[in-house]
């Protein structure tokens, strides 16, 4: 076997070995349950320690009394960043949302026990922003509406029998401060 092709395998053996080990380390990332939070009103958000006292990284869960899950979150440098799910007293998802630093960022889809969607709203810099879409539980869309820094600009509710109301005025007023209109749901 000459030099080169040697090489070419210890390469290749090596390459493997660091995605397998990618993998593990993937594969294997942890629940931590034993994290302190407390409230940053400056910031508006949680923010959590490790058993060391240093602000936490990673994946957090929490469980209801009956020890059925409450909640997973992401964090980083002690604030929620990522995915965040929370979860019903059943174990079913209630609402999956995104954080950035501390702060709504993203898509938050809200369910009912059935798991279908209620709401599926948008967050940027932790204010209400772009379409709302509110679904009855029967998955039928019964308005859309649509905000711009947390302030409601335009939108529609569809009642039962299928009539379409425009929102404006007295309710675009009321509702703003990332103040929502469920449409009745």
């Amino acid at each position: 076997m000459n030099g080169d092709n040697m090489l070419q395998k210890l390469k290749i053996l090596s390459l493997a070995g660091l995605l397998m080990f990618c993998f593990e380390a993937h594969a294997k990332t942890e629940l931590v349950e034993n994290v302190e939070c407390t409230f940053n009103s400056d910031k508006g958000s949680e923010y959590c320690l490790d058993e060391r006292g240093m602000p936490f990284s990673g994946k957090r869960a929490q469980y209801y009394n009956n020890d059925t899950r409450q909640s997973i979150e992401s964090y980083r440098n002690g604030y929620r960043d990522g995915r965040v799910s929370f979860f019903d007293n059943d174990g079913k998802i209630s609402e999956r949302l995104y954080y950035k630093s501390g702060i709504k960022n993203g898509m938050d889809k809200v369910y009912y026990s059935n798991r279908t969607i209620k709401y599926l709203k948008n967050y940027k810099d932790g204010l209400l922003d772009g379409r709302m879409d509110i679904y009855s539980e029967d998955g039928t869309l019964r308005g859309r509406v649509t905000y711009h820094h947390g302030m409601l600009t335009e939108g529609y509710c569809v009642d039962e029998e299928g009539r379409k109301t425009i929102i404006g005025g007295k309710e675009k007023s009321a509702y703003k401060d990332n103040n929502f209109y469920d449409c009745g749901v």
